[in-house]
């Protein structure tokens, strides 16, 4: 439809204003972030997110359980793009697993690293079972961590079967989960495919599209927690994924997500 894209000098206007806050980013964590905590570069972070979305014409919605536990907690999400990790940051100050090639893109990958971001390759077996270690390790100190056990991205219409590894960490550090569920929508409020990272395309290609999109709305859906406590990691990933599943389905089908 025309009316789905934004009018050329918005888009310029966009492209101006992400390129000038990812130089003011990368002066800050190359200056100020070796000073600082993990939590206080997390805190910064999710403000710069926060500008960041706005730039983009990004409008952000949180729902649902927002208030997280006062415990060590586990963020569990579906995966629909690289934007997601910037909107997650930008509703709640948290630490990312990303697949190790994110780490070796210009500029972003060595932000996304100045930010604390633990990096998995997802090709081993035995990288998995440390970086269930470290996660539990970090998660015991405090700090509130994302994963996306889906271990790719979709096109946001379906969840894929969770891989059950990494929530051995909330298993080992006595954490709680908590689903969240993402979702992107258009200016009329439908699902939309704008943000998608899927099949051959590039970060260029999203970033784009993101750009182009008329009133792209990202909405964070906070689902009730669950408790890890007796479960095992398949169990835990089976009821993590299904809480996710159903909110997805749900918002495809008209309705709002429970939760």
């Amino acid at each position: 439809m025309p009316d789905s894209r934004s009018p050329y000098p918005v888009r310029v206007w966009r492209y101006f204003a992400i390129v000038s806050l990812i130089c003011v980013g990368a002066a800050i964590a190359s200056v100020a972030f070796g000073r600082l905590s993990l939590q206080s570069r997390a805190r910064v972070a999710s403000r710069w997110n926060r500008v960041a979305a706005r730039s983009l014409g990004v409008r952000l919605r949180v729902s649902g359980q927002v208030e997280l536990p006062d415990r060590p907690v586990l963020l569990v999400a579906n995966h629909v793009s690289w934007l997601d990790i910037p909107v997650v940051s930008a509703v709640r100050p948290v630490r990312f697993v990303s697949k190790d090639d994110v780490q070796a893109w210009p500029l972003m990958g060595w932000l996304a690293t100045r930010t604390g971001t633990l990096y998995l390759n997802r090709g081993s077996g035995r990288a998995a079972h440390r970086m269930a270690a470290t996660l539990a390790t970090a998660l015991g100190e405090g700090q509130r961590v994302v994963i996306f056990p889906e271990g790719t991205t979709t096109d946001g219409s379906h969840v894929l079967p969770f891989k059950p590894m990494l929530l051995q960490a909330a298993i080992d550090a006595g954490a709680c989960v908590v689903p969240m569920s993402l979702h992107y929508s258009d200016h009329t409020g439908r699902p939309t495919q704008a943000a998608a990272f899927i099949g051959d395309m590039s970060f260029v290609d999203t970033l784009r599209n993101i750009v182009a999109a008329r009133g792209l709305q990202a909405e964070v859906v906070l689902h009730p927690p669950i408790d890890s406590v007796g479960l095992d990691r398949n169990l835990l990933a089976a009821m993590t994924e299904s809480a996710i599943a159903t909110a997805v389905a749900e918002r495809r089908a008209g309705e709002r997500p429970s939760g």
